[in-house]
């Protein structure tokens, strides 16, 4: 029996199972991990990417986070959450690089999860990912309170009394002249104008108005 043949047999030869990479050894060799009971394939040199992390450091050797545990496939297991550690490893596959955003819904508890590894390039770029969504959602509640104050405008500076006039006929003309220019006015603060200036005719109706349209934000 040829060296390597003996090498894939036990003492009473039956065939060997398989033995995890020992650690520090085979850094790109692939490597299986039980997550939260999903497998994941990687290597040990993608897990160490990010030199100083605990995660680094637990595959490294010399842990001081305790020994790695392997399930009964031989997998080493991650208590940890398969889908955060999804966004985790592909950040450590492209050299600690963050691309996309996760959804809305898991990422404080992606940015939780590489808090605890101690992924602090991971950490700093979803910070700035949660920071520019609250700005986003700040303009975007800023834009519709002033549009709609700018509705408001409107509408309080068109709603006015009218003085009563000689006979019943030329009120309601002034009405309806009235109604009309404020119909038209309010629909353009809808539409995102808004009044810069105007002048008020003889019958207190608004004229020559000039609208200026709101740059959107």
């Amino acid at each position: 029996m040829s060296a390597a043949k003996r090498a894939r047999t036990d003492d009473t030869g039956a065939a060997a199972t398989p033995a995890t990479p020992a650690v520090g050894s085979c850094n790109f060799q692939p490597m299986r991990l039980s997550v939260g009971g999903t497998l994941f394939t990687t290597t040990r040199a993608t897990l160490c990417a990010e030199k100083g992390s605990m995660l680094a450091t637990k595959f490294e050797g010399g842990s001081p986070f305790g020994e790695l545990v392997a399930d009964e496939t031989g997998a080493i297991f991650l208590d940890t959450d398969p889908a955060t550690f999804t966004w985790i490893l592909g950040y450590l596959r492209r050299s600690c690089c963050l691309a996309g955003t996760p959804p809305q819904p898991l990422l404080e508890q992606v940015r939780a999860d590489a808090d605890y590894f101690g992924l602090s390039g991971l950490v700093k770029a979803l910070d700035a990912r949660l920071a520019a969504i609250e700005k986003a959602e700040k303009a975007e509640k800023a834009e519709k309170a002033k549009k709609a104050a700018t509705r408001y405008t409107y509408q309080h500076h068109l709603v006015g009394p009218l003085s009563a006039t000689d006979t019943d006929g030329d009120e309601d003309r002034r009405y309806a002249k009235f109604e009309q220019s404020m119909q038209e006015l309010n629909d353009s603060a809808q539409a995102g104008y808004r009044l810069v200036s105007a002048a008020v005719d003889g019958e207190g109706i608004y004229v020559d108005c000039m609208m200026e349209k709101v740059a959107a934000r």
